[in-house]
């Protein structure tokens, strides 16, 4: 039974994500929530929204929405030139990923970490896998920056797997 309710909640998350409105065949009309979680990390985010902004092939229906706890973060993103919706949230990743998708008006939810760089025309990707038969969620594949002098062996191996 209590699988049944979690199948349940995730289908109810699905209809959501994929609503039956938008049709599979028009992956351009649905729109996309950028929800960052964020915490004394003002110029990360700023650079993540730069970044995902310059590599976007369809700005249109794309909202970056920024869930902070502290104040600098909130007054330094608050006067940038960027458009950004920023929300308060209690302390913790899953309060900020809550509060921001309770803000987010897009079809499709996406949560990005700060420190993380979106592939070129990741909208699209976004649209097309969400339009896909069955799906319902995903990631992008992701590769670590580190110093040609990384230290740490069992670092560098797991890079390199």
């Amino acid at each position: 039974e209590a699988a049944f309710a979690r199948f349940n909640r995730f289908k109810a998350i699905a209809d959501k994500v994929r609503p039956s409105a938008a049709p599979l065949s028009d992956p351009d009309s649905l729109s996309v929530s950028v929800i960052i979680p964020a915490f004394r990390e003002a110029e990360t985010v700023l650079a993540a929204i730069r970044h995902a902004k310059t590599n976007i092939h369809i700005e249109a229906g794309v909202e970056f929405i920024v869930s902070v706890v502290d104040d600098l973060t909130a007054a330094r993103l608050q006067d940038s030139a960027l458009e950004v919706t920023v929300v308060r949230s209690m302390p913790g990743r899953s309060a900020a990923l809550n509060a921001g998708a309770a803000v987010a008006g897009g079809d499709v939810l996406l949560f990005l970490h700060a420190d993380c760089k979106l592939p070129r025309y990741w909208d699209l990707e976004v649209r097309a896998a969400v339009c896909r038969e069955g799906v319902v969620g995903g990631a992008f594949a992701f590769d670590l920056d580190l110093p040609s002098h990384a230290k740490s062996p069992a670092l560098r191996a797991l890079v390199a797997s």
